[in-house]
């Protein structure tokens, strides 16, 4: 979008446009892959700082589908911007794409922190990550109060070394996750040991028993989960998770060491 000028500052463009640039120069995966992470992009209650500029409809908190690519409108918001004004500069390595037809950053060369900001949660091979959003004026505070105390640190050792800084400290500045729909949270402890460096042990345990839950009402509410797992709770069960498979039913994880449960909607 960068490239083809779709930026904060023009007018918008379609995002069947934008979709079908990136999957024919950059990424060759289906374009509702590609759409649906543009979508992501531009909905306010999904990133913190949205990052795409969106016209029309590009779904709901509730979720309320986006309308088809050919429909809406996009362009790049102006937190864009900060992380890709020096890509023409040399600053990072550049690799060329799929077919050697265009060459590709291996980064970006953002001025903004938005690991940090927008936060990330994935998963991947015996791995995973779950980082929460944060505000972006604590971000900046923490990240001017990091420079002076490595300023401090080497003009009083003349080390090139990172100085040992407590995570308190930089709480005094970045107080916590800063969500985009808003939260309110009790106490600090697990957002201290969220940032402090802790050693993880890993535990691995055998495969989980599932059960099916269907829809107990004609009601197409995504949330008819929630009423279904009730008479589940009440049997006593220790359910570990529940994972929606459609809008009839959902798959309910409860402890392999218990009878699996099961309800339909007869």
């Amino acid at each position: 979008m960068h490239q083809a000028g779709h930026t904060h500052e023009k007018s918008y463009s379609k995002s069947a446009r934008s979709v079908g640039e990136v999957m024919g120069k950059y990424h060759p995966h289906g374009d509702q892959a590609l759409y649906q992470t543009m979508v992501r992009m531009a909905q306010d209650f999904s990133l913190r700082y949205p990052l795409i500029d969106g016209q029309g409809n590009f779904g709901s908190i509730d979720g309320d589908p986006p309308a088809a690519m050919r429909y809406t409108e996009s362009r790049l918001d102006r937190m864009s911007s900060h992380m890709l004004d020096d890509i023409n500069k040399d600053t990072i390595d550049m690799v060329a794409n799929f077919d050697d037809s265009e060459t590709e950053p291996t980064v970006l060369p953002s001025r903004l922190p938005n690991l940090l900001l927008n936060g990330s949660d994935g998963i991947a091979v015996g791995m995973a990550t779950k980082i929460p959003p944060h505000n972006l004026n604590e971000v900046a505070a923490a990240i001017r109060f990091h420079t002076e105390k490595v300023i401090e640190e080497d003009r009083k050792r003349s080390l090139d070394k990172a100085p040992k800084i407590d995570a308190l400290e930089y709480m005094e500045y970045l107080k916590g996750p800063d969500f985009p729909t808003g939260a309110t949270i009790y106490g600090i402890d697990g957002i201290l040991d969220m940032y402090a460096p802790v050693k993880v042990d890993f535990t691995f345990v055998q495969m989980q028993k599932f059960a099916t839950i269907h829809r107990a009402s004609e009601s197409s509410s995504p949330r008819f989960p929630i009423k279904s797992v009730k008479p589940a709770c009440s049997e006593g069960l220790p359910i570990s998770s529940l994972r929606r498979q459609s809008r009839e039913s959902a798959t309910l994880e409860t402890n392999p060491a218990r009878k699996v449960f099961e309800s339909s909607s007869k």
